[in-house]
């Protein structure tokens, strides 16, 4: 009877693990149900599609896909090239007549693998090659700016951009950063870069086995490929001829900082505790000057029992040109801690610390001083590629602001509204 009993405990944990959902799988499929469940990407999914299918492909699956991309630009037109916010009654029922045509085909836009259809560059650069045979602007900054030009390259590029405009919808970059594979993209920096992105972003969204994957992915690149990147990141010293090496340190430290806090926030402590060690030792290593990873670090060697180091954080603090009351508060009170040991003031600090918000601080500001990002705003036949968010999220910001104006016709806005929720 014991035995039994065993052999059946034994059988029901077996099958239990068995079923349990391998966390990265379970993430994509919630990926994929939370951007086909978006509004907001319907009509933005529907316009890349719109820009990428190709016109003149006559075979059944192609025109079907044509006629998808026609109904939507039909119904968002207007909102796109519209310059100020429709008034009344009458131009709340006209948007609403809009969405609610485009909402009628979301169905099929989400059955549309844009992946599968020719990039928006490749479509830019086909029209530019008909206009002038001779030019090869096009293919010349393909090779110089981005080595090899694929989907992955687009996703993470228009991420980019998206990601660096104000009031830009958060669904919108972390589409485009999830679609991202970071092995796809050949230059060293845009390679890394694209790992942050979908590590900071997968983070927001709270998606942490993705965002640690994404983050792993960044250490081990930029370790394995040090001396290419270094090289190719040349354009983030502020001061010429600084020591490279220091570089490589902050580089990397961020990458362990969102790793750990990935693993952190999935109740992996012991991980995330290593993570933090690495993040600390190589923050040590590095230039940067930032308050706040200044104040992470200090945070983590007090918890890690190490005050020593923990001092050396502060005192750097103290000097920095930004430091205010409240920091002099917080370096005040977590002197305090390292010696009266009251957990419960300490760990309020990383209850309600934002690192997510810190990279992406960061991440904007390598995104603005980017070689890539330099060389495409000089150009102008690139410039028609990076446009499109611009443009887009200024209609997106109009419709807001229609709907949340005061008026006398809340009736009619409650009905646009519930396409935003």
């Amino acid at each position: 009877m014991k035995h039994s009993f065993l052999i059946l405990v034994t059988t029901v944990l077996f099958l239990s693990c068995s079923k349990q959902e391998d966390p990265i799988e379970r993430e994509k499929r919630e990926m994929k149900e939370f951007f086909d469940d978006s509004k907001l990407l319907v009509p933005y999914k529907g316009v890349k599609i719109a820009l990428r299918v190709d016109y003149t492909d006559q075979s059944a699956g192609n025109v079907r896909i044509s006629e998808t991309a026609m109904k939507t630009l039909s119904a968002v037109s207007s909102l796109v090239t519209r310059d100020s916010v429709p008034q009344g009654l009458s131009g709340m029922m006209e948007v609403y007549q809009q969405l609610k045509n485009l909402y009628e085909i979301k169905k099929e836009i989400n059955g549309i693998n844009e992946d599968e259809l020719p990039t928006i560059y490749k479509k830019i650069s086909t029209i530019e090659q008909t206009m002038s045979a001779s030019s090869n602007v096009m293919g010349t900054i393909e090779k110089d700016v981005f080595g090899t030009y694929n989907n992955s390259t687009e996703h993470f590029l228009l991420g980019c951009i998206w990601f660096v405009l104000p009031g830009a919808p958060p669904d919108i970059y972390a589409y485009e950063a999830a679609q991202v594979n970071e092995h796809e993209i050949s230059k060293p920096d845009q390679h890394l870069f694209a790992s942050l992105l979908k590590a900071v972003v997968c983070e927001q969204k709270e998606w942490y086995y993705t965002s640690e994957k994404s983050s792993t992915e960044y250490i081990d690149y930029i370790t394995s490929h040090k001396e290419e990147v270094l090289k190719a990141t040349a354009y983030l010293d502020s001061v010429p001829g600084t020591d490279p090496e220091k570089r490589f340190y902050e580089l990397r430290s961020m990458g362990y900082a969102l790793r750990g806090y990935a693993r952190y926030n999935s109740s992996r402590g012991k991980e995330a505790d290593e993570d933090f060690d690495h993040f600390v030792d190589d923050f040590d290593k590095s230039a940067v000057e930032n308050k706040e990873l200044c104040f992470l670090s200090a945070y983590l060697c007090i918890r890690n029992s190490k005050p020593e180091k923990a001092e050396k954080f502060l005192v750097k603090m103290e000097k920095m040109d930004n430091y205010n009351e409240h920091d002099e508060k917080t370096v005040k009170e977590l002197r305090a801690f390292m010696k009266d040991k009251n957990g419960k003031a300490f760990n309020k600090y990383f209850d309600t610390f934002s690192l997510t918000r810190i990279a992406f601080n960061y991440l904007y500001q390598v995104s603005q001083k980017s070689d890539m990002a330099k060389t495409l705003k000089a150009n102008r036949k690139t410039r028609d590629l990076m446009a499109i968010p611009g443009r887009m999220n200024k209609a997106f910001n109009q419709s807001q602001e229609m709907l949340n104006a005061d008026s006398l016709m809340s009736g009619a806005s409650g009905l646009v509204k519930k396409f935003f929720k």
